[in-house]
């Protein structure tokens, strides 16, 4: 899933230093993080949906937690 290079938008960036000349610079990198976070989702909601079908052919693998 490469969660290692989650947050590499954001190396040489220092939020504490955030004015108008470093918007654009800030605004791109979150949405480079962004585009990353959704290629993620998408694969952890594909091995989710195998895991649940896998679950609802064998409902005997269900447990109940109370």
């Amino acid at each position: 899933m490469r969660t290692n290079d989650t947050f590499k938008p954001f190396l040489g960036l220092n939020p504490i230093q955030y004015n108008p000349y470093t918007d654009r610079l800030w605004r791109a990198s979150v949405k480079q993080f962004e585009k990353s976070l959704i290629l993620t989702e998408e694969r952890v909601a594909g091995k989710l949906q195998v895991q649940l079908r896998t679950v609802n052919a064998n409902t005997l693998q269900v447990h109940v937690y109370s």
